[in-house]
């Protein structure tokens, strides 16, 4: 018994360690056959990190480097959490590694690691520069409207490599946002447009005649419920009358103007 036993431990390991070498073999050809011309991909995904990862995984003996749990589970939190940023996960293959982490739960087949691995690899990459120097080029939009970015690393593989050695994968990741007023405040505010989209919008205000103080129109009920929604009018403030544009409703209203540099009239 412990003979067989030993012998299927055995065959595990070589199993494991075929496999592995397969993996590596796969990540090399994938690298090889398109770093002259500039179009390494993975599942179909030509990778946008064309000159760091061909040095990364050389570096790495062509190695898989997403081999541990809390690593891609780490990653996964950090793509995920790229939408607080004003960015879009899935631009970071995210939907295209989910997919993969499940159907390799089952399987081993080496095709679809390496794919994973690569595409990992080029995730983490591509946000990072993203971070540093922005999606689009804002200046080209409106001058004078640039965040300035923090200084590019000089060796994207190492930076990549370190933060996989020392499992600090979240804290490279934020050293890289702009360390910039501004970007902050872009962050809040876009927050703050989000929770407003979800607590139902900026719904259209039609009133039959101008509103001011005591007027009432079934208009004012619509203009509560937008105030609510923008934070001018909270949400414990009660009326006798919806309809009335009472005190409360003239208060929000020039709260309303004065955020948006308008007369509070």
């Amino acid at each position: 018994m412990k003979s067989i036993l030993l012998s299927i431990i055995v065959l595990i390991g070589l199993s494991t360690s075929v496999m592995s070498q397969n993996v590596s073999q796969i990540i090399q050809t994938k690298i090889e056959s398109g770093v002259e011309s500039k179009t390494i991909s993975a599942d179909g995904v030509v990778l946008f990190s064309q000159n760091v990862l061909p040095v990364f995984y050389e570096d790495n003996a062509y190695q898989p480097v997403w081999n541990s749990k809390e690593k891609v589970n780490e990653l996964i939190t950090i793509l995920e959490s790229s939408f607080f940023e004003g960015l879009t996960p899935d631009d970071y293959h995210l939907a295209k590694i989910k997919y993969l982490l499940n159907v390799t739960k089952n399987n081993s087949n080496s095709e679809q690691i390496a794919n994973l691995d690569l595409l990992m690899s080029d995730a983490i990459l591509l946000y990072s520069s993203h971070l540093i120097t922005g999606k689009v080029n804002q200046s080209k939009i409106r001058k004078g409207w640039n965040v300035p970015s923090n200084t590019l690393p000089a060796n994207g593989a190492e930076l990549l490599e370190t933060a996989l050695r020392f499992n600090n994968i979240t804290e490279a990741i934020n050293s890289l946002k702009p360390d910039n007023f501004m970007y902050v405040h872009l962050k809040n505010g876009l927050a703050n447009y989000r929770q407003i989209e979800k607590n139902g919008g900026w719904q259209k205000v039609t009133a039959t005649e101008v509103l001011k103080l005591d007027v009432e129109d079934v208009a004012v009920v619509t203009l509560r419920k937008y105030l609510e929604v923008t934070g001018d009018l909270p949400l414990n403030v009660k009326a006798e009358n919806d309809s009335v544009f009472d005190k409360n409703v003239e208060d929000a209203v020039k709260k309303f103007q004065f955020r948006h540099n308008l007369t509070q009239d």
